[in-house]
Parts: structure tokens; C-alpha cells; sequence
């Protein structure tokens, strides 16, 4: 497994088919910095576009930054979301709600994780 942050930003980028343009675009960063990330040339990404990266690519901040080896994929908010459907027995969540359901589990997924 990548150790190096940007091999790991890199590999997950082309598993998801994501052009740099396309990344930088989801960042608000400019392409250019989507190569330095890759290349090693930024090597300290601020920790708020670590989870902005985690959450695109759908993994742990903690494997971006190498502290845990396994990728760990992080259930999307849809698969929640039809995971909780059947939770409240199909009644209608507002959207509100569910972005709140969803920001709870990812909490008490990584405070687990972290345990670990």
C-alpha cells in the first residue's frame, strides 16, 4: 500500500476516473496543485482538504495520511440514506435530517476507528 499521500491521491484519483482538472474543480484548487499533491511537492495539505479528499474518494482521512493501512471504505451518504429508509420504515427524512444522521455515523465511525 502508498505510504506517500500523493501516490495514494493519485491511485484513487485514476480508480475513480478523475482527470486533475476534474479534482481540482471538486477542491477549488487549481490543476496544478492536484500534480504537486501527486508529485510530493506540497507535502503538508491542510487537514480541511485531507477530509474534503476523503470524502471524493471515499475513504478515511486516517488512511490518506498513512495512519491506517487499510482503505476502509466509508459507506456513501445514498447508502445511508437507503439504509435508514428502512430505519424509520420508509417514512419521509427531511434533507436536513439526513445530512445530520449522516455526519453522526461518519463521527462515531472514525471516533471507532481510531479506538482500533
Amino acid at each position: 500500500m502508498d505510504k506517500h499521500i500523493g501516490l495514494k491521491i493519485l491511485r484513487l484519483r485514476e480508480n475513480k476516473k478523475l482527470s486533475q482538472q476534474q479534482l481540482a474543480k471538486k477542491l477549488s484548487v487549481k490543476p496544478q496543485t492536484i500534480y504537486k499533491y501527486e508529485n510530493g511537492i506540497i507535502k503538508n495539505i491542510k487537514y480541511e482538504t485531507i477530509e474534503k479528499l476523503a470524502k471524493i474518494f471515499n475513504v478515511s482521512p486516517q488512511y490518506l495520511l498513512g495512519l491506517d493501512d487499510e482503505e476502509n471504505i466509508v459507506p456513501t451518504k445514498e447508502e445511508l440514506e437507503r439504509g435508514s429508509m428502512l430505519f424509520y420504515q420508509n417514512k419521509k427524512i427531511s434533507d436536513e435530517d439526513k445530512d445530520e444522521l449522516f455526519k453522526k455515523i461518519q463521527e462515531y465511525y472514525f471516533k471507532e476507528r481510531l479506538k482500533k
